[in-house]
């Protein structure tokens, strides 16, 4: 995952500059998504290569953020503010995820599975996919 992760990093910012960020990040995190349902899919019968399959859909989905995040922050929020809604979007994401580990666990000692955590981070990444969406700058204007 972690080769893999380099070069997805380095696909999301080339084309960071040729598309519409939101469309970037829509596709990163969709990846992401499509990680998670693989590994709800995942069982004792389940092929080896899907494993590999998860681990590279899983390296795109990840490295969208830790590319797509000073992008997204600086084309959306530029300004005498930035370092400051910079700082605020670097906190909230690693505070999430420290978070969201430690609750992924914790839904697994109450329900024996990791069912319920995977559905919520599916639900959490799909959020974020909208929240770029409404802090994206309108192009579309209509009459």
């Amino acid at each position: 995952m972690g080769l893999v992760s380099i070069l997805a990093k380095v696909t999301w910012g080339f084309l960071s500059d040729r598309w519409w960020l939101e469309i970037v990040y829509l596709a990163g995190v969709s990846c992401l998504i499509a990680a998670f349902v693989v590994l709800l899919l995942i069982g004792p019968a389940t092929a080896g290569w899907v494993l590999f399959l998860y681990a590279v859909i899983m390296a795109f989905g990840y490295a969208v953020s830790p590319a797509m995040t000073p992008i997204l922050s600086g084309r959306f929020f530029a300004g005498p503010h930035f370092g400051m809604i910079f700082g605020a979007v670097n906190i909230l994401y690693h505070f999430g995820g420290a978070t969201g580990v430690w609750l992924a666990g914790y839904v697994h000692d109450i329900t024996g599975t990791y069912r319920a955590a995977f559905l919520g981070a599916i639900l959490s990444a799909a959020a974020t996919i909208g929240c770029v969406w409404l802090a994206a700058p309108r192009r579309l204007r209509l009459r």
